[in-house]
């Protein structure tokens, strides 16, 4: 039983790395395809990049702990 949990949980935080490593690779294609939109906040472009690096090792360190 506490493999499948394991295996359950593990899945869960590579699902969660996936998803912020495709959002990161989203932001550096759309920061280079139209530069010029980001001209316009006064955050760095790579703002919600770290935002959300943040938030997903906060996720997958809670989840470790489990």
């Amino acid at each position: 039983m506490l493999c499948k949990i394991n295996r359950l949980l593990t899945l869960v935080i590579l699902a969660f790395i996936g998803a912020f490593v495709a959002h990161s690779i989203y932001h550096v294609i759309h920061y280079h395809v139209s530069p010029q939109l980001r001209l316009v906040s006064s955050a760095p472009w790579y703002a919600a990049i770290i935002a959300n690096a943040f938030l997903t090792a906060l996720i997958a360190g809670a989840l470790l702990i489990f």
